[in-house]
C-alpha cells in the first residue's frame, strides 16, 4: 500500500511541475540557430533515467514518468523577442515504456503526453546492451544508442541521435551510474513570415557560401557534441526513483518514477 500510495502522490506532483511556455524569439542569425540547437537541441536527448542494469530477458518490463528541465535563460539574448520576459527554465514530461527483447538486450519508447502547458512533443527511443557484469564487484556496464524527436512551439524541431557508454554500481537498492558519449543535434527552424530565421524566404536557392542548409520549409543546421551524464536510482521494492544530470554545451536536470516488473 505504502508503495502505490508514494506512485500516485509522485504522479500528481509530476502533474502540477509545469512552468510557463516558452517564447521562441524570431529573426534568428546563424550563430542564433547553433545557440538555439546547443539549448533545445541537445538539452531534449533522451535520458537514462533509472538502473542500466538489464531488465533481465524478454519477461522484463519497465514503465515510468519522467520530468525533465532546460535551463533557457541564455533564449531570451537570441534575436528578436517580444518580449523582455526571461524564462529560466522550460520543463516537460516524458511518458516511457521499456520491455526486454533478450538476454541483456532492451528497447525503450518515449514520448510527451498530451495536455502539457509547454507547447512541446516529442518521441524516441533507446536500445541497450548490457555487455558487461563483474563477477566479483556490484558493477556492470551497457552501451546505449538513443535518439529523439522533438518539436517546440510548431516553429522549431530538433533530431538528436547518440551513442554513450554507461557504467553503473550498485550497494542493495542504491545504483549510482555514469556515461559519456557523442551525441548530433539537427535542428529545423522555420523560414519565411511568419518564421523565426532571418532568412524570410523559403524558396531561396541554396548557397554555397551560406553557413546553413536552405530548404522549403526553413533552414536546418547540425552540431555534434560530446554527452556526460550522472545519475542515481533508488529502488523501492519494484518502484524506482531516479535523477540524472546530462551535459552536451548545458548542463540539464531531470527525474523520473518508474516500474520495474
Amino acid at each position: 500500500m505504502r508503495v502505490k500510495s508514494l506512485f500516485i502522490f509522485f504522479i500528481f506532483l509530476f502533474s502540477r511541475c509545469v512552468w510557463a511556455r516558452l517564447e521562441i524569439p524570431r529573426n534568428l542569425s546563424y550563430s542564433d540557430r547553433l545557440s538555439m540547437l546547443e539549448i533545445l537541441g541537445f538539452g531534449s536527448i533522451s535520458k537514462v533515467l533509472g538502473d542500466p542494469f538489464p531488465l533481465g530477458g524478454y519477461s522484463g518490463y519497465e514503465i515510468g514518468l519522467s520530468y525533465e528541465l532546460i535551463p533557457t535563460q541564455n533564449i531570451s539574448a537570441l534575436g528578436e523577442i517580444s518580449s523582455a520576459r526571461k524564462q529560466n527554465e522550460t520543463s516537460y514530461q516524458i511518458l516511457t515504456l521499456g520491455k526486454g527483447l533478450f538476454h541483456n538486450f532492451d528497447v525503450y519508447f518515449q514520448a510527451a503526453p498530451f495536455g502539457q502547458t509547454e507547447n512541446i512533443s516529442q518521441y524516441g527511443g533507446q536500445l541497450r546492451w548490457g555487455f558487461y557484469q563483474s563477477e566479483k564487484f556490484p558493477l556492470y556496464a551497457s552501451f546505449i544508442l538513443h535518439g529523439t524527436s522533438t518539436q517546440f512551439n510548431n516553429v522549431f524541431s530538433a533530431n538528436t541521435q547518440g551513442l554513450d557508454l554507461v557504467a553503473g554500481f550498485h550497494v542493495d537498492d542504491v545504483t549510482v551510474y555514469f556515461g559519456a558519449g557523442s551525441v548530433k543535434a539537427q535542428g529545423l527552424f522555420m523560414g519565411g513570415n511568419p518564421g523565426i530565421t532571418d532568412q524570410k524566404d523559403p524558396n531561396l536557392t541554396p548557397d554555397p557560401s551560406y553557413p546553413g542548409t536552405v530548404l522549403k520549409q526553413g533552414v536546418q543546421e547540425s552540431l555534434t557534441q560530446t554527452h556526460y551524464l550522472a545519475g542515481l536510482n533508488l529502488k523501492f521494492s519494484q518502484v524506482f526513483i531516479a535523477f540524472q544530470l546530462d551535459r552536451a554545451s548545458y548542463i540539464t536536470y531531470s527525474t523520473k518514477l518508474g516500474f520495474r516488473f
